[in-house]
């Protein structure tokens, strides 16, 4: 029988936009790329967004994306002058 051979394919996951500044903010992220970019967990993001702190945008009926810019520019007005 001959051998298999397995190849694994990088999956992005949360901590690929963990680093701010090499972040892509142009398009739509989804809930595990904005956690990541926001340094918290996807469950609080659901939670900000029924809070209305951020918007979201449906694609489809099940697709639920959030605008780069917008989150980029939210998380940049949360950080207090001291």
């Amino acid at each position: 029988m001959p051998e298999r051979k397995l190849t694994v394919s990088k999956q992005h996951s949360s901590s690929d936009c963990n680093n701010r500044d090499s972040a892509n903010t142009t398009g739509y992220w989804n809930g595990k790329q904005v956690a990541g970019y926001l340094g918290v967990v996807p469950r609080t993001v659901e939670r900000m967004a029924a809070q209305g702190l951020l918007r979201q945008y449906r694609f489809g009926s099940r697709a639920v994306r959030y605008k780069a810019e917008e989150v980029v520019n939210w998380a940049s007005l949360q950080k207090a002058p001291r």
